[in-house]
């Protein structure tokens, strides 16, 4: 079943940084970032490895690469708003980053309710 997901910014300052962290980017590493946006509207939460992984607490990340560095974009969804949300971003080396991590669960919280139920 092929369909089209919903993405949303969160402009909230507390919780969004996906705008700051695109326009940092090359023009190579930002048509990377769009790609994996494009894979995300287009297979929404069907979407898995390689491209997409779950972190816990409703959150999940993006994967990709832009000249050898790993480019993350974390995310997670609502059911109950039928939407993707970008929640933020980082492109560094190495783990992903936790308070970024951490960020998007609150912000999941704050904008889906309640816990995520396992």
């Amino acid at each position: 079943m092929s369909g089209t997901y919903k993405l949303e910014e969160l402009v909230e300052p507390a919780y969004s940084q996906y705008s700051r962290f695109e326009r940092k980017l090359s023009d190579e590493c930002l048509a990377e970032a769009r790609a994996l946006r494009g894979m995300l509207t287009e297979h929404g939460h069907r979407l898995a490895m390689p491209h997409s992984k779950k972190l816990g607490n409703g959150v999940h990340e993006l994967r990709g690469e832009c000249h050898q560095t790993p480019l993350r974009i974390y995310y997670f969804w609502c059911k109950t708003r039928n939407s993707y949300i970008l929640a933020s971003a980082e492109h560094k080396k190495g783990d992903a980053d936790q308070n970024l991590i951490n960020n998007a669960a609150r912000a999941r919280k704050a904008i889906c309710g309640g816990r995520k139920k396992r």
